[in-house]
């Protein structure tokens, strides 16, 4: 899953929390289930996902993509 945002959030935790605010504005049934500054996990439609995120800057702007990654406990 990734969410292509504006402005740039510097720990895992932000990201974390900008990406539950977003899927839910798009309808999506999600929770966080682990929030730190180095790791956040996110429960996405009944499935469990990591949290990363990637800066970019665009034109004096910045953006940033959050991409979330399946989690296997394996």
């Amino acid at each position: 899953i990734k969410i292509r945002i504006e402005g740039y959030y510097k720990t895992n935790k932000e990201i974390a929390v900008v990406a539950y605010e977003e899927l839910k504005k798009k309808g999506r049934d999600c929770e966080i289930i682990k929030l730190s500054n180095s790791f956040s996990e996110i429960r996405v439609d009944d499935k469990m996902y990591y949290v990363t995120g990637m800066v970019f800057g665009i034109k004096g702007g910045m953006t940033q993509i959050i991409t979330l990654k399946p989690l296997r406990d394996d």
